[in-house]
Order: C-alpha cells, then structure tokens, then sequence
C-alpha cells in the first residue's frame, strides 16, 4: 500500500485537475479517499494521524507553484505524521459549492471527523472564509487564519471592494457568515495586518473568548506571498504545542526588515508576474531603507507594467 502522507516524491505535476484526482484515486491504498465534488471541487482526505488538518486551496496556484503539484496540506501532513483534508477548486469560487456542502454532512453524518483526537482549519488569505465557515463541522476544533474574511455579503462587508465577483455568490446561506460559525470552535488564532482597514474591519467582527487576535503593520503585503510553506508549518507547530503563538509572531513582524527575505519576497512577486506585489514590496523597503538599486529598478518597471495595464483598459 502507498502512504499518501510520505510519497514525497510523488509526481503529479503538468495535470488538470481532473487528471490529478483520477491519479490519486488509482493509487493503490487503504488510506486514501478521493471524491470528486462537481465540475469545479474535489476533496481528498488522507488517514495517518490523530491529529487531522483541513485545508483549502486552488488547484492552479499550488500546481503551478509546486515542482511536484502537491497541496500544503500534504506537506503539514507530511511533516508533523497528521492526517489531512485538502479540498480543492479548479476555479477560484470561495468554496460556496453545495457539494463542498454536502460532502462535510456526509463526514458528520459517518463520524469521520469524530475519530481524530484534534481537528485544525488552517486558511490563508482569499481561503480562511472557508477554513472558519466549514470549522462548524467539527465542534471544538482549532481555527488558524492568516488575513481573515468573515463574510462578503452586501449587508455585511459593504466595505470589502477587493473581490467585485464574489458579490454575486451566496454568503448568507449555508456557510455563511464565518464569525457565528467559529463559535463552537476551541481557539481561533487570527493574524491579520493592522496597516489594512479591510482586514482589521474583518478581524473585529470575529468576537468571543476563544478569538486571540495577532496584529502586525504589513503594509499590505499579501499573506500569500508572506507566508511561505516553512513558515505556516513553523506556525502550526508552536500553536499545537501550546506555545506562546504571540512570541512566535514576533518573527514574522522582523521578517518584514529583513533584506534578505524581501529580496526573496521581491523574486516570488516577479516570478508570479504581479506587479502590484512588487509595488508594495518595493515602496515598503524603499520607506526602511535608503535606496537599494534591485528596488528601486523593481519599481520602476512595476510603475510601468500598472500604467501600460491601465492604458489598455
């Protein structure tokens, strides 16, 4: 039998995402379960440990990113012996799927999630609506956030204007509204950018004893970018140890000075061909330090990527 959680090398790159599910689910094993959730959503859970980690991702960024296409929850799973929950999309949709929904009834319903000793939610950025939307399912779980959303309803988030398409998606049925459903959870560990109005407006509408909120000024940096994989893993295991997650932060507050790892930062942000990234990156080093050339070349070619874009339009 194949153990997903240590098939390190594992090739699944250059797939469609139909084609990686198929791949998984020829794979000859007792401990792995593929379901193929509609057109634009599959979910693949893996046993290992008694610990279980949920994740959700697109399909595109991590395969596009990743040498071997593999999600970062494997590597969670991989690397701490846990069993883990990827739910993938195809397409970008924040996961308002009533197969998503359907496939965690059926998970309550068999007592799947019941049978490991500690369920944790990790979301990142555009994906931790849905990390605390779905936490409902697994009352006392733990909740991790990087950049949290509560919801994107009209009546709620009127303010949120980053994501113009999600106002035609439904968040005010199933799944909705993610503060009242983090509710039962255990903890709720939030990281959020303080420097962002829309992200502290977020932050504050998640209330209760079990919320602990990490504030640090990003300057608005995305947490995708700012969170590597090293990073979150580093993460999860001072929260599950019950270490002081405010010490830990503090190194993500020195990163941001860092020259090295704004350097790397800057290379990433080229590299996914984001020129607001880079713009960000640079004006942020260029506000610490006193002209840097790799920077300051950066963004002048980022300024003139964002005006030859605009003049397109």
């Amino acid at each position: 039998m194949r153990d997903l959680a240590y098939a390190d090398q594992l090739d699944l790159s250059n797939l469609t995402m139909s084609e990686w599910l198929d791949a998984l689910n020829d794979l000859d094993s007792d401990d792995i379960f593929v379901e193929y959730l509609g057109k634009n959503h599959g979910a693949v859970l893996q046993e290992n440990g008694p610990v279980f980690i949920v994740t959700f991702e697109t399909y595109s960024a991590f395969a596009k990113r990743e040498s071997l296409a593999h999600p970062l929850g494997w590597d969670i799973a991989n690397r701490f012996g846990w069993s883990s929950l990827t739910i993938l999309c195809d397409q970008f949709d924040w996961f308002r799927s009533k197969h998503i929904y359907a496939y965690f009834d059926r998970l309550v319903d068999d007592g799947t999630i019941d049978q490991f000793e500690r369920v944790i939610f990790l979301g990142i950025g555009e994906t931790s609506h849905s990390a605390a939307a779905f936490s409902l399912v697994a009352t006392h779980c733990d909740v991790v956030l990087f950049g949290p959303i509560a919801s994107l309803a009209t009546d709620v988030a009127s303010w949120d204007t980053r994501f113009p398409a999600a106002r035609r998606l439904d968040f005010t049925s199933r799944f909705g509204y993610a503060p009242r459903l983090v509710e039962t959870a255990q903890k709720v560990y939030m990281f959020y950018d303080k420097s962002n109005p829309v992200e502290t407006m977020h932050a504050t509408l998640f209330k209760g004893e079990n919320i602990n909120r990490f504030a640090a000024p990003l300057q608005g940096i995305a947490w995708g970018a700012l969170t590597s994989r090293p990073f979150v893993i580093e993460s999860l295991k001072h929260i599950v140890a019950g270490a002081d997650a405010h010490v830990h932060f503090t190194h993500l507050r020195g990163r941001r000075r860092s020259t090295a790892y704004l350097r790397k930062l800057l290379l990433r942000a080229q590299q996914m061909n984001r020129p607001w990234m880079v713009k960000i990156i640079c004006e942020h080093t260029l506000s610490i330090y006193e002209n840097p050339p790799r920077f300051i070349k950066a963004l002048e070619a980022a300024n003139n990527a964002l005006s030859n874009s605009t003049q397109d339009t």
